[in-house]
């Protein structure tokens, strides 16, 4: 999805069906007032059960040893933080970051998109 954030304009098809439509940007903003965080933390099964009950969490995505949670604004991510640090082990902090065309593909993607 590199290449695509250069183009001019874009369209997310699923299924046959146009999901998305227009610049990076505009498809970007199309989720509202969403927020990625990202931190290093090995893989466990146990994150997804841990973190799937928070409100306002939108997609829960591991890269490597990278976890990438998408919120928006109902979420607590205090509350996040909490569960990494206490019942995964997290020994670092979240880091705010941008999100990209993949993670906004996704989230629009997933069972409870949008």
């Amino acid at each position: 999805m590199k290449e695509a954030q250069r183009c001019n304009e874009l369209a997310f098809l699923v299924q046959g069906k146009t999901l998305a439509t227009g610049t990076p940007n505009t498809i970007k903003k199309a989720l509202g007032n969403v927020a990625l965080y990202t931190i290093e933390l090995e893989y466990t099964p146990l994150t997804q059960k841990y973190l799937s009950s928070i409100d306002g969490l939108l997609l829960i995505n591991q890269f490597g040893d990278e976890l990438r949670i998408t919120i928006n604004e109902e979420c607590n991510i205090e509350a996040v933080q909490n569960i990494l640090d206490n019942k995964l082990g997290a020994t670092s902090k979240l880091q705010e970051s941008s999100l990209n065309l993949e993670d906004v593909f996704i989230v629009l993607t997933q069972e409870k998109a949008l």
